[in-house]
């Protein structure tokens, strides 16, 4: 595994500080980490949109385009929601503004270097979880494919079938043993035919949801409430 960390924060003497915290834990729990580090917004943006970022440590007080920009600017620009946002800042008080570019946490300066242990342990397991593989046999053929290059799967007879926005596959097998090896923060249950993969959710609409490639899905009434709460977690973590 080798993992990407960012960090932007116009505190220099902050970047160093943090910039050692991850390279020690790095070594002391065996992982491959590498750090890129920015100090404008700017500087920020232009590098993002050409490498590939895991977490990025985001100052909020950026002189010029605040850290709340370059969140918007990561998610609906370059459409990139896959890297986890973890904001720096001296206040406490941006929850509002933050809810919509879905940061994963929140760090108040002077940055505790237990909590940021903490978090990086966390985002750690969950990359290692959302790179795990899903895999059928069907036909005496055996598939593998990253889980989250699903994003739905169906019940239908005795078949499942998984959904991927290059093909569909087909196996026989049931969707609740899917499920469990499928990653519970992603994949949540809607009705007893169907699997959805929240991070491909385009909009949620009363008991519909709609999916990245146009499906519409019926939540049934049984799961609904399991999935608001499944849908509030995500957006308050994801």
């Amino acid at each position: 595994m080798n993992y990407k960390v960012g960090i932007c924060d116009d505190e220099i003497s902050l970047c160093r500080e943090l910039e050692e915290e991850i390279l020690e834990f790095a070594r002391q729990n065996g992982y491959k980490i590498d750090v890129e580090v920015w100090n404008t917004a700017e500087s920020c943006c232009d590098d993002l949109v050409k490498m590939d970022i895991d977490v990025l440590f985001l100052d909020i007080e950026l002189p010029g385009d605040n850290g709340v920009s370059v969140g918007k600017y990561i998610r609906d620009t370059i459409s990139d929601n896959d890297m986890a946002i973890v904001y720096i800042s001296h206040k406490s008080n941006y929850a509002m503004e933050l809810f919509q570019v879905h940061p994963y946490d929140f760090l108040i300066k002077p940055i505790d270097k237990e909590k940021t242990n903490k978090i990086l342990n966390q985002l750690i397991t969950l990359y290692q979880t959302n790179n795990q593989k899903f895999e059928f046999t069907y036909k005496n053929v055996t598939t593998s494919i990253p889980s989250r290059d699903i994003i739905y799967l169906r019940s239908m007879n005795k078949y499942v079938i998984v959904f991927t926005n290059e093909k569909e596959y087909q196996y026989i097998g049931r969707l609740d043993e899917a499920k469990e090896r499928l990653p519970a923060k992603n994949f949540v249950s809607i009705s007893k035919s169907y699997i959805i993969n929240l991070n491909y959710l385009k909009s949620l609409k009363s008991d519909l949801v709609t999916m990245s490639d146009g499906t519409v899905l019926n939540i049934s009434k049984s799961r609904r409430n399991a999935f608001r709460q499944a849908y509030m977690d995500y957006n308050m973590w994801g």
